[in-house]
């Protein structure tokens, strides 16, 4: 069984007219020799992740085995299934870090969660839970396996390890209630662990639960846009500018929920700045610069 090093980097998106992109993210092995770039550009950047992973599992999930810098991990389509962000994720995934330190990365979770989802704002992608399983993953234990894979402490890592232990728990016993309260359960958790690690305090409940309905909503939206709108799994760049449109609408509301302060520190800018998740010079066909 092969071990890799792997390294996960964020990297800024420069565009003359949007005002905030949320950072490019691509993995790379520690000696760099093999690559995924995750849709876009693979070199340069800040490095946001690290962990050992099994070879073989990562080749398997990342649909190529990183000597030619390509590599999206199932995410079919960009932005109907995930961006950079949860592509990257993907490949991660046996490391069990994530890219959640690169800028705008808690707006692409509110819209696609960590590993993506079948449409913008659906459900958690259902051919990625059958890749996690063909190529070896299993799911969520006790086994603290973040902080295992972390070289530091991390809050973030902490508090994922505790959540899916409680989670891991109520699902042998048979405690967790239907989808719709499961998905609101791994929102309220996930959105939880992320807003400690930004803001090294708990947000109060209050808080977390007011976003978490707003992210509801704006996942409704979002399902009847893409049933409208997005054809044989297509997107063009009208609907890119309108999946960015709709996820500012969710951040207007949560501005209002939390103190300016916070909202920096989880968003990575000030209210009122339009936060492009969706890349809307992206095509099939190109790089992302």
């Amino acid at each position: 069984m092969t071990k890799l090093k792997l390294e996960a980097w964020a990297l800024p998106v420069k565009n003359p007219v949007l005002k905030f992109v949320a950072d490019h993210t691509y993995v790379t092995t520690e000696d760099k020799k093999l690559v995924w770039g995750c849709w876009g550009g693979h070199t340069g950047g800040q490095k946001v992740a690290q962990g050992e992973a099994n070879k073989e599992i990562t080749v398997c999930i990342a649909g190529s085995d990183g000597s030619s810098g390509e590599g999206t991990a199932g995410v079919l389509v960009y932005a109907v299934n995930g961006v950079c962000h949860q592509t990257a994720n993907r490949i991660l995934r046996d490391t069990r870090q994530t890219v959640y330190k690169a800028k705008g990365y808690a707006a692409s979770w509110a819209l696609y969660g960590p590993y993506g989802t079948i449409s913008p704002g659906g459900m958690k992608d259902p051919l990625w839970i059958i890749r996690e399983t063909k190529c070896g993953i299993k799911w969520w234990s006790k086994d603290p396996l973040w902080l295992n894979n972390s070289t530091t402490s991390d809050i973030y890592y902490e508090e994922l390890s505790n959540f899916y232990s409680d989670l891991n728990d109520n699902l042998q016993q048979n405690k967790l209630g239907s989808a719709k309260e499961v998905e609101i359960l791994l929102y309220t958790g996930e959105l939880k662990a992320l807003a400690k690690s930004r803001l090294s305090e708990e947000l109060s409940l209050e808080k977390i639960n007011s976003i978490v309905k707003y992210q509801i909503q704006m996942k409704d939206e979002l399902s009847v846009f893409s049933l409208k709108n997005i054809n044989n799994n297509t997107l063009g760049r009208e609907n890119a500018d309108n999946i960015n449109k709709i996820l500012n609408i969710f951040l207007q509301k949560v501005a209002t929920t939390i103190t300016e302060s916070e909202y920096e520190a989880i968003f990575d800018c000030k209210p009122g700045i339009e936060i492009s998740v969706v890349n809307p010079e992206f095509t099939l066909n190109d790089d992302i610069k």
